[in-house]
């Protein structure tokens, strides 16, 4: 992008957790700081490849939604609501 400098005033983590019935990835948000955890997404399901927009505003990941399907979502990184 042209003209206009991006600077992350948060960063994106993936965290694996084990269940019995299998893993889980969930994206949260962080402080470079360490501080303001946030998770972003709560369906206990595979949640890969997140990553910011270039400008900051938008919240992208890839979903598996089977064993070869899966979706990509962008999240509004303000309210966290999810599109297709």
């Amino acid at each position: 992008m042209v003209g206009k400098l991006f600077i992350a005033r948060r960063a994106i983590i993936r965290i694996r957790q084990a269940y019995p019935e299998g893993e889980v990835y969930e994206i949260y948000t962080i402080k470079p700081d360490g501080t303001d955890v946030k998770q972003i997404t709560h369906d206990k399901g595979i949640n890969t490849y997140p990553s910011f927009s270039p400008e900051g505003g938008e919240i992208l990941f890839r979903k598996v939604l089977g064993e070869k399907n899966s979706q990509v979502f962008v999240m509004n990184g303000m309210d966290h609501r999810c599109e297709i």
